[in-house]
């Protein structure tokens, strides 16, 4: 068996846990190809997942890394899209900070002439979440207005960089003036509005503000760990998202791939839903559900979770901003959406 160097995780905890250490190289199963990684970025979700608090829960010991670019090294049976030798770059659910890695084929991309190993290995997450949501289902228009919140983040400065492409006023937000800056570097106005030292409605009320100043028609919500005050939900009526990992209106709140594996449920999923003062219980906009399989982890339960996510995330911000909807008591009612 082939042994390669990989950066490996043993036990769910701070990233300075981790370690570089011998082990078996992967093999591609049908489907799957084998690459010999040369750049893999390193995202923030990598930190969530090494700490146990990402979405994505693979069973310890695991390799993290969520994209890669290097050279196909070898096809599993099935793959007819791609050769050994061709330079690519993945979406992986993990593994990329290895000497090699396994990605699908169907995630899987010739990288540009042009394009270097290490442009490509930070290029798919970031470019590729921001551009189906912002082009193809948000449908953006030029001089309507894109709020980017984490815009110093690698999806948030490519949502700006799209965004400002596309001919959009761009407004970026972040957490500290620093990481504000990074927004500015790139020609933007921005406002940092710090959290510390803040109480709720304090801190809701003037991110109102702001945001009211800006003319921002929708606030979308992605891992934001906290409940928002009745006075900020009241403030944006009907213009304010999130999406959860099962179909509410059971297993709210976390760990609910966990949950559902808990209760012996055979079907799960996704659902995107207004949001109100209380936790996961807004009115229902779009849901997908996801069958349970036998054998299921919550690794690989979460990874078909969130292919799903992505759908239909994109998809109800196409609604609400069509005004394609109606509300009948906690119904929503979806009008049929132009293909």
């Amino acid at each position: 068996m082939t042994r390669m160097r990989a950066l490996i995780c043993r036990a769910f905890g701070e990233v300075e846990g981790l370690k570089v250490e011998e082990v078996t190289a992967p093999t591609p199963k049908p489907g799957e190809v084998l690459i010999a990684v040369k750049a893999t970025a390193v995202n923030y979700a990598d930190a969530l997942m090494t700490a146990g608090r990402y979405q994505t829960k693979p069973d310890l010991p695991f390799s993290p890394g969520l994209e890669t670019a290097g050279v196909v090294a070898a096809c599993g049976e099935g793959v007819t899209r791609l050769k050994p030798g061709d330079r690519v770059m993945a979406i992986l659910a993990y593994g990329g900070l290895a000497e090699m890695a396994v990605a699908p084929e169907s995630e899987t991309y010739v990288i540009p002439a042009g394009m270097s190993f290490e442009e490509a290995g930070a290029f798919p997450v970031a470019y590729i979440s921001s551009h189906v949501a912002i082009r193809w289902q948000g449908r953006l228009e030029a001089g309507e207005t894109l709020l980017v919140l984490g815009a110093a983040g690698g999806v948030g400065l490519t949502a700006v960089e799209i965004g400002k492409a596309m001919g959009a006023r761009v407004i970026a937000g972040a957490s500290t003036p620093e990481r504000l800056a990074v927004a500015r570097e790139r020609g933007l106005n921005a406002v940092s509005i710090p959290s510390k030292g803040l109480d709720r409605e304090v801190y809701d009320r003037l991110v109102i503000e702001e945001l009211n100043r800006s003319a921002v028609d929708l606030v979308c919500l992605a891992g934001f760990m906290r409940l928002l005050s009745a006075s900020f939900v009241r403030a944006f009526p009907q213009r304010v998202l999130n999406i959860h990992p099962s179909l509410l209106p059971a297993f709210p709140g976390l760990d609910a791939q966990k949950q559902a594996l808990e209760h012996g449920v055979k079907i799960t999923g996704c659902t995107v839903h207004f949001v109100d003062e209380y936790l996961d219980a807004g009115p229902i906009i779009l849901q997908a559900a996801v069958p349970v399989k036998e054998g299921d982890t919550v690794e690989s339960l979460s990874a078909r979770i969130l292919h799903e996510e992505h759908r239909i995330y994109s998809g109800a911000i196409r609604i609400v901003l069509s005004d394609s909807f109606r509300i009948e008591g906690r119904r929503v009612m979806v009008e049929p959406q132009p293909q």
